[in-house]
């Protein structure tokens, strides 16, 4: 793992985001090809990237909340010209809230051993989740509407 200290920039190969506990680093940033750590906050990632992108989060969020009519764990889209849409697995504000990218997601099973989740990523990544299968199936459903509603908007 190689920790960054810039702010993290999403990208196409971004899979996920997700907060760990250690006293180096807040963050687990997984990509196609390396894992990364970093001392931002998932949220702060997600929201700076949303600046970048030109937007606010807030206005990402009220904007994908009208177009789907989800009022919590709303989905994001963070780069408009390259489709990166994120999907928040808790509440955004909560901190074990972990961010996936729907584009990399290949199927979500339910984990062997306990009620929680096994992401399966389309490079053959996975990661282990305490949200159930129909909670992260449900989150990925949202995005996906959102993705639509956006392209068939006008």
């Amino acid at each position: 793992m190689r920790q960054i200290d810039d702010a993290y920039h999403i990208t196409r190969d971004t899979l996920a985001i997700v907060p760990i506990r250690h006293f180096d680093y807040t963050t687990r940033i997984i990509e196609k090809n390396q894992t990364l750590v970093t001392r931002q906050a998932p949220l702060a990632i997600i929201k700076g990237n949303c600046l970048a992108g030109a937007s606010s989060y807030q206005g990402r969020r009220k904007a994908a909340s009208h177009l789907i009519g989800a009022i919590h764990k709303v989905p994001i889209l963070i780069y408009e010209r390259t489709n990166i849409y994120g999907l928040p697995t808790q509440s955004p504000t909560n901190y074990a809230c972990s961010w996936l990218f729907a584009q990399h997601i290949l199927k979500i099973v339910q984990h062997p051993d306990t009620n929680h989740s096994t992401v399966i990523f389309r490079n053959g990544t996975t990661l282990n989740l305490e949200e159930s299968t129909y909670q992260l199936r449900t989150q990925l459903k949202r995005t996906i509407q959102l993705h639509y509603a956006i392209k068939y908007h006008n």
